[in-house]
């Protein structure tokens, strides 16, 4: 099953409106990972400087050389009222077993993930088509109107190949 959404805008807004058009989808990725769906209404800079997450590794390299993803990212966890270090984690796959069990891209399962195709319109930059999942920013797959395609690939996928 898919379902296809538009998202246009600066990067919060495309994550906004991501995050507003798939909040159940995200709500049970979240969930079914297992990881926190309670978001602090207290406002803190700590997150950003300390913690496993953002405050070391990758989770902080992506906040300080990914300003669009990690801003639209902030969007997506806002509009689907979630914590940003829940969906974080989504994204960087660090959990055992996958990121999530919703379509995370190490699951096994990942065949029947609810897939979505996004077209983004930002306000600068390329508009793009997407294939993604609800909870994900990047694109496992994409096009843009410049005709540059881009297909991720699983590190492990890749090494298969190679040997």
């Amino acid at each position: 099953m898919s379902q296809s959404i538009v998202c246009t805008g600066h990067p919060r807004d495309m994550g906004l409106a991501q995050g507003r058009q798939l909040r159940a989808a995200i709500e049970a990725a979240v969930a079914q990972a297992g990881l926190s769906t309670h978001r602090s209404r207290w406002p803190s800079l700590r997150p950003l400087v300390s913690g496993a997450l953002r405050g070391g590794g990758a989770g902080r390299e992506l906040f300080r050389h990914f300003a669009h993803q990690a801003e639209r990212l902030e969007g997506l966890a806002q509009a689907a009222n979630l914590p940003l270090d829940s969906l974080l984690e989504l994204q960087l796959g660090i959990r055992a077993g996958g990121a999530g069990g919703a379509g995370g891209l190490g699951d096994a399962d990942a065949s029947e993930a609810v897939w979505l195709v996004r077209e983004s319109r930002p306000v600068v930059g390329f508009r793009s088509l997407d294939v993604t999942f609800a909870w994900l920013v990047p694109a496992v797959a994409g096009v843009n109107e410049a005709g540059l395609a881009v297909l991720a690939q699983r590190p492990d996928a890749a090494a298969g190949a190679i040997a």
